[in-house]
C-alpha cells in the first residue's frame, strides 16, 4: 500500500524453452510457479487479491509465429480462470496476466547474423499479437557475443516500428476469432493444464509448490 504501483513478484519462465522444453511446457512451468506464490500466500493468510495484483511474468517467445501468439493467449486465459475458479480471486487487476516478453536468442544464428533482425521482429510481433504488456527484442548479434551499440539500436528501432508505425498495439486481440489461432489456443491451454497436473502429482496431488520443490525446475 505504500508503493501501490510496484510489482514485487516477477516470475521468470524465460529459461525453460532454451533449456529444452517446448512452448507449452515452458509456459506451464511459469504458470505453476505463479500459482505456487498464490498457494504460499494463502497458507500464510495473506489476502489473495493483494498477492495476485503483484505478480508479473518474464516469458520468452520463439520464432514460430502462430505458436507464440497462441501460447500467450492460452496463458492469459488459463491464469485468469484458475485464479478465479480455484483461488477465488475477484480483483480484475489480479486476474490480468501481465507479461514482459523477451525474444529467444536460441533461434538466432551466428552465420549471417543480420537475418536475426527478421527473426527478432517476427518474435516481437508474436508477443504483441499475443497480448504482452512489455517487450524486448534481442539484438541480432547476440549469437556472436555481447551486443554492439548498432545492434542494440536496431533492436529498439524494431520495437518502435511495431509500436508506432503499425496498428497492431491498438487492438486488444487482433487474431481473436481466427479458426487456426483459436484452435491452437485451445490446444495450448489443454496441454498446459495437463503438464501442470503432472507437476502437482509430483507433490501431493494438490500443491504446485510441493511439485516444484521435487526439483522439476
Amino acid at each position: 500500500k505504500i508503493m501501490p504501483n510496484w510489482s514485487s513478484i516477477a516470475v521468470s519462465g524465460f529459461s525453460y524453452q532454451p533449456s529444452g522444453m517446448n512452448a507449452w511446457q515452458s509456459m506451464a512451468m511459469a504458470l505453476a510457479s505463479g500459482f505456487a506464490y498464490i498457494e504460499a500466500a494463502a497458507d500464510r493468510g495473506i489476502p489473495i487479491n493483494d498477492v495476485a495484483r503483484q505478480i508479473t511474468f518474464f516469458i520468452g517467445c520463439g520464432v514460430d509465429f502462430l505458436e507464440g501468439i497462441a501460447k500467450f493467449r492460452a496463458a492469459r486465459r488459463l491464469w485468469a480462470t484458475t485464479l478465479r475458479d480455484r483461488f477465488g480471486v475477484t480483483d480484475n487487476k489480479g486476474l490480468q496476466f501481465r507479461i514482459y516478453g523477451y525474444t529467444l536468442t536460441t533461434d538466432y544464428t551466428a552465420q549471417q547474423p543480420l537475418v536475426n533482425i527478421i527473426r527478432g521482429t517476427i518474435q516481437g510481433m508474436a508477443c504483441v499479437l499475443g497480448g504482452v504488456q512489455a517487450l524486448n527484442i534481442s539484438p541480432y548479434d547476440e549469437a556472436l557475443g555481447i551486443p554492439t551499440t548498432e545492434a542494440q539500436t536496431m533492436s529498439i528501432r524494431a520495437q518502435q516500428v511495431i509500436a508506432e508505425e503499425t496498428s497492431i498495439p491498438k487492438v486488444v486481440d487482433p487474431f481473436g476469432g481466427s479458426y487456426l489461432i483459436e484452435y491452437l489456443t485451445d490446444e495450448m491451454e489443454s496441454r498446459m493444464n495437463g503438464f501442470m497436473d503432472e507437476i502437482k502429482q509430483l507433490g501431493d496431488g494438490d500443491s504446485f509448490l510441493k511439485g516444484l520443490h521435487t526439483g522439476m525446475e
